[in-house]
C-alpha cells in the first residue's frame, strides 16, 4: 500500500505543477529522456563496470592472479586453498575465462565435502 501511495502523490504533484503554470508536458519529458538515454545508460554501465572491477581488486586472491595463471600453464592439476570469501570460486574461473580457457570447453570448479 505504501508504494501505491507514493505513486499517487507523485502523480498529484505532476498534475498540480501543470495547473500552477509550470510546463511539464509528458511529450517534452519523453523527448528529453530519449535524447540522452543512450549516453546515460552508457555512463551507468561504465560506472557499474568500474564498481565491479574495483570490488574484484579488493579480493584477497587478486594479487595472485598472474602467479595463478602461470601455475595453470605449468601444471596439470592445481589445488587452491584459501579463506572463505577470498575469491577462489568466483575469480579464479573468471581469470581462466579472460585468457581464453573457456573457448575449448567448460571450466570446472569443485569443492571438498559435497
Amino acid at each position: 500500500a505504501g508504494t501505491r501511495d507514493k505513486k499517487k502523490k507523485k502523480k498529484k504533484k505532476k498534475k498540480s505543477g501543470a495547473d500552477d503554470g509550470e510546463s511539464s508536458s509528458s511529450s517534452e519529458e519523453e523527448a528529453g529522456e530519449g535524447g540522452g538515454s543512450a549516453d546515460e545508460e552508457e555512463v551507468q554501465y561504465k560506472s557499474e563496470f568500474e564498481k565491479i572491477k574495483a570490488g574484484r581488486k579488493k579480493l584477497p586472491v587478486f594479487p595472485y592472479r598472474e602467479e595463478f595463471l602461470a601455475a595453470v600453464k605449468e601444471h596439470d592439476v592445481l589445488i587452491v586453498v584459501g579463506e572463505t570469501g577470498s575469491g577462489k570460486t568466483t575469480q579464479l574461473p573468471q581469470y581462466l575465462h579472460e585468457i581464453g580457457y573457456s573457448k575449448v570447453g567448460k571450466i570446472g570448479c569443485t569443492r571438498r565435502g559435497c
